[in-house]
């Protein structure tokens, strides 16, 4: 009986072992068939994929710090040629308006050309001189004649009316009176005694 289990036994090793070599075998063939099917249609076997990392360094474009510095300087540079332009008009506007004020003053006649019209109009109305008041409009200085020329209002007499205008220019330290009352002066008489037209502005040909 030992010996038939003993028999036995070999049988099934054998069995087994061959049963595996003949599944060894049939799933070498199933591979290779599925391979050469893999190949017929074009397809390559996957290849691994190696992931490089990348080391490349962007490098950062240097700054022009001089370029920078330099624009800089420009704007501040115009900014202040601006602010110096304007100062400079400024400047010259004072500048005009300080000349017209000068040019305004000198014009102005003084206390003595005022006392001297009076004493002109004393004279010729046989006026006192107290009672004479005037009020001086416009004057004009030519000085290639050296001639000053003179309009505005004048009253005689104290209290209300009794006042016209005048007409008076100062040549040698005198004053002349070239013409004066409530009518419109003589154009021609203006214009002989030199009067600019600005001066002349109203009068009539007679």
């Amino acid at each position: 009986m030992t010996e038939n289990s003993h028999e036995t036994t070999n049988s099934n090793q054998f069995i087994f072992l061959a049963l595996a070599f003949l599944a060894g075998i049939f799933a070498a063939k199933l591979w290779y068939d599925t391979r050469g099917d893999l190949l017929g249609m074009g397809v390559d076997a996957p290849e691994a994929v190696v992931v490089e990392e990348s080391t490349e360094v962007v490098e950062e474009e240097p700054v022009d710090e001089a370029a920078e510095d330099s624009g800089e300087e420009a704007e501040s540079d115009s900014g202040e040629d601006a602010v110096e332009s304007e100062s400079a008009e400024g400047d010259e506007e004072a500048d005009a308006d300080s000349s017209e004020g000068e040019d305004e003053e000198t014009l102005e006649l003084t206390s003595n050309d005022i006392q001297s019209i009076k004493e002109a109009f004393a004279n010729k109305y046989e006026k006192d001189v107290e009672e004479i008041t005037i009020e001086i409009s416009e004057v004009f200085d030519d000085l290639e004649t050296e001639v000053l020329y003179a309009t505005g209002g004048v009253k005689l007499s104290e209290g209300p009316g009794g006042g016209g205008m005048f007409w008076v220019y100062k040549e040698d330290d005198e004053w002349v009176i070239a013409a004066d009352g409530n009518g419109s002066p003589d154009c021609a008489v203006l214009e002989d005694a030199g009067f600019p037209e600005d001066l002349r502005e109203g009068c009539y040909y007679y």
